[in-house]
């Protein structure tokens, strides 16, 4: 016999998106899952869809054998972190004080898969013409040489600009000559 932990889900409040979707959101572990939260659509109809839909997806919960439904979350905000203790933190002469009850949003920053598969193709389409990315962390460059011959050098501000765009599931290089295309 084996134990298995069950993952502690909790279910928020249906609430209104940015673009004026209905969702119901849902949290694993205490972090918000786009995959099991769910999203209804726009109007008096879908929000009517959401409220049915939050119903049985907490009655889905109780009677898991993967998730133990702990309790409902009101006004959580997906990828929004609520600073429950004063923070300093601090950077050469800079300093940033978070205090109790400031919002932080949290920018995930990966693409879908089908999306690091296409930048990688059309990178590797760029290479094969003779396209090419430099990038010099020491100096803080970027030099972009694409296949058409059109060449691109960021420096400082607008290299780290540049590096800080990059999504986390795809190499820097391959992501610059894709989009550099569009330039």
């Amino acid at each position: 016999m084996r134990f298995i932990e069950k993952k502690k889900v909790r279910v928020g409040k249906i609430k209104k998106t940015e673009e004026g979707e209905w969702m119901v959101p849902v949290y694993v572990d205490g972090k918000f899952n786009d995959d099991m939260t769910y999203y209804a659509g726009e109007g008096a109809e879908a929000k009517k869809d959401a409220e049915g839909t939050r119903d049985q997806i907490i009655k889905d919960m109780k009677n898991s054998k993967e998730y133990e439904f702990t309790e409902e979350v009101e006004n959580r905000e997906p990828n929004l972190l609520v600073i429950d203790e004063e923070i300093e933190i601090k950077q050469g002469d800079s300093v940033l004080i978070l205090e109790k009850g400031d919002k932080i949003k949290i920018i995930e920053s990966s693409l879908p898969p089908n999306m690091v598969r296409d930048y990688k193709m059309r990178a590797k389409a760029e290479r094969r013409g003779g396209g090419h990315v430099e990038i010099d962390t020491r100096f803080s460059t970027v030099s972009v040489t694409l296949s058409d011959g059109s060449e691109y050098f960021f420096q400082e501000g607008e290299a780290d600009d540049l590096l800080d765009e990059v999504p986390d599931n795809i190499a820097p290089e391959d992501y610059i000559l894709a989009v550099a295309q569009g330039w």
